[in-house]
């Protein structure tokens, strides 16, 4: 396994056995603060291309907005959306691509 999924799988109980709540507010501030960081470290370097790694990157924001009650019926495309989040690859085609794609012979 990656380095990164001990990480967030320490995290992850840890958010869960130390908060009690599970409203979206709570869960998905301490998500985009202690979690995403994680995920998203070095993405410039290290930007999966195969598809397991991908499926195991969205598999941690996947677990973690499932844990969310009030969307909990939701699927995990619907839980993103009501939750205002894009999927942790479109994140990555979003702000990590563009960097790269600087034009510096101007």
């Amino acid at each position: 396994k990656q380095w990164y999924q001990r990480r967030v799988r320490v995290m992850s109980r840890w958010i869960f056995s130390a908060f009690r709540s599970r409203s979206p507010e709570v869960i998905l501030t301490l998500y985009k603060v202690l979690v995403r960081p994680i995920l998203e470290y070095c993405c410039l370097v290290w930007s999966p291309k195969q598809i397991s790694d991908i499926q195991a990157l969205e598999a941690v924001q996947r677990t973690l907005t499932s844990e969310i009650q009030s969307i909990a019926g939701l699927n995990y495309w619907g839980r993103l959306e009501k939750l205002g989040l894009m999927s942790l690859s479109r994140r990555r085609d979003r702000y990590c691509s563009p960097v790269l794609c600087v034009d510096t012979t101007a």
